[in-house]
């Protein structure tokens, strides 16, 4: 994030993302997508709309996918590029699994 310049739009941006979030108590990357759609003066939706691309459709199937109980089951869950798999649950407890086999849990 600091190789990104703080504007007025990109901490606008960064807030609607936020404020999206916090239904889920969690901001991702699906929550940053529709904030910027929600924006019609940003760039790429600019140019999307250039292209007559179907905004409308791109979000209410944006929201019914995080609205799926697919998704929710799936969304506390993250591998990273390392090989960890850390999966964050309502109660508040962590597992991380490492590729070696070590899991290491605690709470938040």
């Amino acid at each position: 994030m600091n190789d990104i310049p703080r504007t007025p739009e990109v901490d606008q941006i960064l807030a609607a993302a936020e404020q999206l979030g916090q239904r889920d108590g969690y901001v991702g990357v699906e929550h940053l997508f529709l904030a910027i759609l929600g924006d019609l003066e940003t760039v790429p939706t600019r140019q999307l709309q250039r292209m007559g691309v179907d905004l409308d459709g791109i979000i209410a199937q944006l929201r019914e996918t995080m609205d799926s109980e697919s998704f929710r089951e799936v969304r506390n869950r993250a591998r990273f590029l390392d090989g960890r798999e850390v999966e964050h649950f309502p109660d508040g407890r962590v597992v991380t699994e490492y590729p070696d086999g070590r899991v290491v849990e605690h709470y938040e």
